[in-house]
């Protein structure tokens, strides 16, 4: 099986630990403290999920269901 979660992306959120920008947050899951920056979508939901992820159709709008890609692009147009 191939490792789907960075050295760099593991770095980040080991990093974000130890500063105390997350925390644990039960056995499987932490809490963000703080804002982090990220270069994409999918930068921020591989370090969420900690797996290999679209960013542009894992993250939707809050009570729409609409995915990123199309908040952007309807932005765009």
């Amino acid at each position: 099986m191939s490792q789907s979660f960075s050295d760099t992306a593991r770095a980040v959120r080991d990093q974000a630990m130890e500063s105390g920008r997350i925390v644990p947050h039960g056995t499987q899951c932490f809490k963000l403290l703080e804002d982090i920056a990220f270069g994409s979508p999918s930068a921020a939901a591989v370090f969420l999920f900690g797996t290999s992820r679209n960013g542009r159709t894992d993250w939707t709008v809050t009570g729409s269901g609409e995915t990123y890609a199309a908040f952007k692009d309807a932005q765009l147009s």
